[in-house]
């Protein structure tokens, strides 16, 4: 009984992540001129920029992932 709701909740969790991701990429490319012309938003976006040219020449090393599954007690 505890693993289908677990695996419902897991559904719920990733359509409400999917849909949130949907939804956020339709208004990311709406951006008001207001916010276009302000300092701290032009700011942000050269530090964005930045941050993209630095990690896009790294790779990660010695990743460690951990998966557990069936760790509950009951």
């Amino acid at each position: 009984m505890m693993g289908y709701r677990m695996k419902n909740f897991s559904k719920k969790c990733g359509l409400a992540v999917m849909s949130t991701l949907a939804v956020s990429s339709l208004h990311a490319a709406v951006v008001p001129d207001a916010q276009k012309n302000s300092s701290w938003f032009n700011q942000g976006q050269t530090a964005i920029q930045k941050q993209l040219a630095l990690t896009s020449q790294t790779k990660a090393k010695n990743v460690i992932l951990f998966v557990g599954d069936g760790m509950g007690g009951i």
